[in-house]
């Protein structure tokens, strides 16, 4: 094993005791997943694959300059930004689902962190 590996290994380590002293937050990820209604049909159901404590940073917004921006035949000012940061372990992929502190989201990207991240910073919107 390199030295780089065992510093990799060090710090997926210590990723859950950074996150219970640092991230105020906490979270549940769910995928969405497929279950028998009993009607030879499936219906979407989501399921718990994680949880733990996450940073939520909130409410930032893209701001437009001027009249706004144009989508289709809506105009708007500006886009509300969410984004998390969740232990790498956790799993995360865009499409899932993501409740943090009570409030349900779905995940739109995911940044891909270097190696040595303790962390994965996931882009989020409300999910309604």
């Amino acid at each position: 094993m390199s030295k780089a590996d065992d510093i990799t290994t060090i710090f997926a380590d210590a990723a859950p005791l950074v996150a219970d002293a640092f991230h105020a937050s906490v979270y549940t990820l769910f995928r969405v997943g497929r279950t028998d209604a009993g009607l030879n049909w499936q219906e979407q159901a989501p399921v718990a694959i994680h949880t733990g404590r996450c940073e939520m940073v909130g409410g930032g917004y893209l701001a437009g300059a001027g009249a706004g921006y144009m989508a289709g035949e809506l105009a708007f000012d500006a886009v509300s930004t969410y984004s998390a940061e969740l232990p790498r372990e956790a799993g995360a992929a865009i499409d899932h689902l993501i409740e943090i502190d009570g409030t349900r989201f779905r995940i739109v990207d995911v940044v891909k962190p270097d190696p040595w991240s303790m962390f994965v910073t996931v882009s989020l919107e409300l999910h309604k």
